[in-house]
């Protein structure tokens, strides 16, 4: 099965250039955005394994649209801009993108970015599930050392 990918640019030249690019490396397209609240909904709609998109769009910036989709754990995201301020890019570390992009797009760098944020977003899903097992663990842990402290208590063991 294809990953699911839906991209977000103001630009439609952008979005059109991206979108060639993934498809014709084996990607699907499942939807296309022009604005940071539209890429939220649609994302929230189609649920894709990836979101690549601009920073700068209207309505809702790429940070905040970003950080709602990392936050809801919707999908990885992957900026794709023309911005590369260190104040930026301290931003989009900070809310969770998990590869950053500068344009004009260089096809040789779309395939390995893609996959280097899929791997790290199935790493970060299995360690996540991993602290839940644990945590499940321990808590059950906890409650059958208080039942063995108080069986050995009304038995006069403890």
């Amino acid at each position: 099965m294809p990953v699911r990918i839906i991209i977000a640019d103001d630009q439609p030249l952008h979005r059109v250039d991206l979108k060639d690019v993934l498809t014709r490396r084996g990607y699907q397209v499942v939807g296309e955005a022009m604005d940071g609240l539209g890429v939220v909904t649609l994302s929230r709609l189609r649920r894709p394994d990836l979101v690549i998109m601009d920073i700068h769009m209207p309505d809702m910036d790429g940070i905040l649209a970003a950080e709602t989709l990392v936050r809801e754990k919707i999908a990885p995201v992957i900026f794709l801009t023309a911005y590369t301020d260190q104040a930026l890019v301290k931003r989009a570390r900070d809310v969770g993108v998990v590869n950053y992009l500068v344009k004009p797009l260089q096809e040789s760098e779309v395939v390995p970015a893609v996959e280097m944020a899929l791997s790290h977003h199935q790493q970060m899903r299995a360690m996540e599930e991993r602290v839940r097992f644990l945590s499940a663990q321990l808590e059950t842990h906890q409650i059958v050392e208080r039942y063995r402290g108080r069986l050995l208590e009304q038995q006069g063991l403890g």
